[in-house]
């Protein structure tokens, strides 16, 4: 906000509360107070914790792959967050940063398991 929104939000309410009786602004005022304590919910993981088993079957599937495209259809499809990627990553030894989105990650395994491959493939004149 600027400060020429928040001036006008504070005016408004100014004139609202100059408005208000007595017993209106002691209501008001009542509310304003200590916030009343809140039911909390049990906190809840948002994203599946990887088993072992999993991050095997992943890593297994993407070194079949001969191309970017079927890799990166693979990660997809898995729809796994930026903290299970992660995971991944570092079970195959490759450095994320906390700037590192999704697509970031899922380039970084892409390109380290297939891309290295075809690359290397390349330099050395096969197809």
């Amino acid at each position: 906000m600027t400060g020429l929104r928040i001036a006008r939000l504070l005016r408004r309410i100014a004139d609202a509360v100059e408005r208000m009786s007595d017993t209106e602004l002691d209501k008001f005022i009542y509310g304003l107070g200590a916030p009343s304590p809140k039911r909390r919910l049990p906190q809840t993981r948002k994203t599946k914790s990887v088993s072992q088993n999993e991050l095997e079957g992943v890593v297994a599937e993407l070194h079949q792959f001969s191309t970017r495209e079927e890799a990166l259809d693979l990660l997809d499809r898995l729809r796994w967050s930026r903290e299970e990627l992660a995971t991944l990553a570092r079970r195959l030894n490759i450095h994320t940063t906390k700037d590192d989105n999704v697509g970031r990650i899922k380039e970084k395994l892409v390109e380290a398991v297939i891309g290295s491959r075809l690359s290397s493939a390349a330099i050395r004149g096969e197809e």
